[in-house]
């Protein structure tokens, strides 16, 4: 009977932890002090940091991303740390054409195949509470930010992870 009550809210506990996806555990490491640890389990707050795009595809899973990224508290939050969420990401398309995306609770973003297009190169614009901060001083060929904003930067490109500070 023990074994079965326990069992029972394990299952509860379980639910109530994965309502709207978001499976966190705390984590001292990043900046947020959470990070993800629902695995591969489905939701837009899954694996933040992560190549959304190119995991999509190879596995054939989940939605055709256009543009997908994260946006970090701090330069060199690792993979799965919990980003900053409400965080506008204006996409400006080669056409002049303006599609504006926001961030989770995950602090991921992203634009699905099935919402909309953007003509590439495209430029961005980071706004939050309707401050305009955080402009890409290039045009961008790839909508997988995180597979250069990483958290060790790149040798020739970004410096590390797209972040917000909070003023």
């Amino acid at each position: 009977m023990r074994l079965v009550a326990i069992t029972l809210l394990t299952l509860l506990a379980t639910a109530c932890n994965s309502e709207g996806g978001n499976q966190t555990t705390a984590d001292n490491t990043c900046s947020a002090k959470v990070a993800w640890s629902g695995g591969d389990h489905g939701s837009s707050e899954m694996r933040p940091g992560g190549d959304c795009i190119g995991c999509h595809k190879s596995r054939g899973e989940g939605p055709n991303y256009v543009v997908a990224g994260t946006i970090y508290g701090d330069i060199a939050d690792h993979d799965n740390c919990e980003g900053k969420s409400a965080i506008t990401v204006q996409i400006t398309g080669a056409d002049g054409k303006v599609t504006s995306v926001t961030s989770n609770a995950a602090g991921n973003f992203s634009l699905s195949n099935s919402k909309g297009s953007v003509k590439f190169p495209y430029t961005v614009q980071l706004l939050y509470n309707g401050k305009k901060y955080g402009a890409m001083a290039t045009k961008v060929s790839d909508g997988s930010c995180n597979t250069c904003h990483t958290a060790t930067g790149e040798t020739e490109g970004p410096a590390g992870r797209i972040i917000a500070f909070e003023e």
